[in-house]
């Protein structure tokens, strides 16, 4: 019996359901420090739940016969985590499906290298995303184009202050707009052709001239070259990443409905311009969660500049004995694994982090609300459907969910660690 859509339909599901979901799971490595929250349900737009801010403070001591303390009660806010939306989505020609309709495992590999594609390009999206601040923002233009040109520079990857490597969230065939004191300008996203591949990796090749350009653009991705017109809300729609987390106000001065300003025990612990890293800077950073918050810091996130440098402060403490000394290393058995500690914490590296900070985290703390976890659109009983105005089929693939943080004031963060970046684009 020849293959059918709906016999299609069944293969596809068959390979990503559980399978693929579990797939982007392990691969999007920051998700490893999130809590799966049981309850409140997850439903709706959002998640409410009350946020503890306050304790009783109708407590003091007392001698026979005095005035009893005026009564307190412990204080609440609710705290309004909106749902966030990850789509990813996959082509399949006519020309696959008429070629496989008698030969069901040439269409599953067909499927595996499509899936495989879509697992990893997920996977990295969504780690970027929660190495981020849910700013959407891909890099910013540093310097007005030249008319008619289709070249641009770039600095500031993902909102993020710096000037090496730019370019590393940029691919090529991504299609970026531009965002403009919080306007958007080039609304038609453009189509990325190429990426400066030596120097400083600063520099970005557009499909089209770049006219409605200016310094100081924020690039954010576009979903089509067909829209006329993106809105706020078409790219400013991230998850939240680790740093409006576990953040002082600096990049995200309202979390989740809470002004951190109003509410300070909404704000984490952040050494800010941290310079030359240092022992001692690490441990006062640690220290100030424990008593700000009475955290207990059960990682440490930072990128590879970073984990040199604390590499670094190590060098005096380095022993080889018996066999090891036959074949010295110059560095350590942690520096190409993930053995890595201070204080018997793990010091934990990650590529998409962002240079010159290091995040401590107890774990106990982060928060991951999902309402769908990762499914194919089958709303109308098919996965598969075709194409507008082409011979092609489309499956849509989507997971929705979002990040929070119990007591952000219990995490810490170090900004402004003198590091020096490897000048290398992440494909």
């Amino acid at each position: 019996m020849p293959q059918t859509l709906a016999a299609f339909d069944a293969v596809l599901k068959e390979f990503y359901e559980g399978m693929g979901q579990s797939q982007i799971e392990n691969k999007t490595r920051l998700l490893s420090s999130f809590n799966e929250v049981d309850g409140p349900t997850v439903d709706g737009r959002r998640v409410v739940f009350p946020m503890h801010i306050g304790r009783n403070v109708g407590v003091m001591s007392s001698q026979e016969g005095a005035t009893l303390p005026t009564s307190g009660r412990q204080n609440f806010i609710d705290v309004h985590i909106p749902l966030r939306k990850t789509l990813g989505r996959i082509n399949l020609t006519k020309d696959v499906i008429d070629a496989s309709r008698t030969n069901k495992g040439s269409y599953k590999r067909a499927m595996a290298t499509e899936m495989d594609g879509l697992v990893r390009d997920v996977s990295d999206y969504r780690n970027e995303m929660l190495a981020g601040w849910g700013s959407g923002r891909v890099a910013q233009i540093n310097t007005n184009p030249a008319a008619n040109a289709t070249a641009i520079t770039v600095d500031n990857p993902g909102g993020f202050t710096g000037t090496v490597n730019s370019n590393r969230y940029i691919v090529p065939g991504m299609l970026l707009a531009g965002v403009r004191a919080g306007a958007v300008v080039a609304a038609t996203p453009v189509t990325v052709v190429s990426t400066e591949e030596g120097g400083g990796y600063d520099g970005v090749t557009l499909a089209a001239n770049t006219a409605d350009f200016a310094d100081n653009d924020w690039l954010v991705r576009g979903a089509t070259t067909a829209i006329t017109a993106i809105t706020d809300t078409d790219w400013n729609a991230p998850v939240m990443g680790i740093f409006g987390l576990v953040d002082d106000g600096t990049y995200v001065q309202t979390l989740h409905g809470v002004n951190r300003t109003t509410y300070p025990v909404f704000r984490s612990f952040v050494l800010a311009s941290v310079g030359a890293l240092s022992l001692d800077a690490m441990q006062r950073a640690l220290d100030a969660a424990e008593i700000k918050g009475q955290g207990t810091i059960s990682e440490m996130w930072c990128e590879h500049g970073v984990r040199r440098a604390y590499l670094t402060l190590l060098e005096a403490d380095r022993r080889y004995t018996s066999e090891k000394l036959l074949a010295p290393d110059g560095g350590t058995k942690a520096a190409k694994g993930s053995d890595i500690t201070f204080g018997g914490i793990p010091f934990k590296v990650e590529r998409d982090f962002p240079y010159g900070f290091i995040v401590g985290v107890d774990k106990d703390q982060l928060e991951r609300y999902t309402n769908v976890r990762g499914q194919w659109e089958d709303t109308d009983g098919r996965i598969l459907d075709r194409s507008a105005n082409t011979h092609d089929f489309t499956a849509l693939w989507y997971m929705r969910d979002n990040f929070s943080i119990g007591r952000p004031n219990a995490c810490f963060r170090m900004d402004g660690i003198t590091t020096t970046a490897l000048a290398i684009h992440v494909d």
